[in-house]
């Protein structure tokens, strides 16, 4: 049958004590302390993500605040040079007035002269035209 050897097993258990104190040494103290060092770098990690969240936030109010401004520049600048055109325009429309108004009345003025130079020449005509029209009226 079995027979159980003092000898064995304590050499038995002093190799599983040995074994256990040279994997502590060299693998698992090692091991816990990469993993404690990962656990550490990543707690670091999202430490310094979170900051620059918080810094993002804050250069999303500096760009927002930076486009109003411009935009109301923008605008500003737009009305600025609509009044200038609507003054220029303005100006040129009552030039443009003017010389209308100037022409009229250099047509009118010479409408006016034309008209006295046809009464003239039907006033100095019209003993002819008389004679003309009772030989007309008589003949007929």
């Amino acid at each position: 049958m079995l027979e159980i050897s003092p000898l064995i097993m304590v050499v038995t258990f002093v190799m599983f004590l040995t074994m256990l104190y040279l994997l502590n040494q060299k693998l698992y103290k090692p091991l816990l302390k990469f993993m404690d060092d990962r656990d550490a770098s990543i707690e670091q990690s999202l430490r310094e993500a979170r900051n620059l969240t918080g810094d993002t936030g804050e250069q999303e109010r500096q760009a927002a605040e930076t486009i109003d401004t411009a935009k109301s520049e923008a605008a500003k600048m737009r009305q600025t040079a609509l009044e200038a055109l609507q003054e220029e325009q303005a100006g040129v429309l009552a030039t443009r007035q003017g010389e209308l108004a100037r022409k009229y009345e250099d047509f009118k003025a010479s409408l006016e002269e034309e008209r006295k130079a046809l009464t003239q020449t039907l006033l100095s005509e019209l003993p002819q035209l008389k004679e003309g029209l009772k030989a007309r009226f008589g003949q007929l």
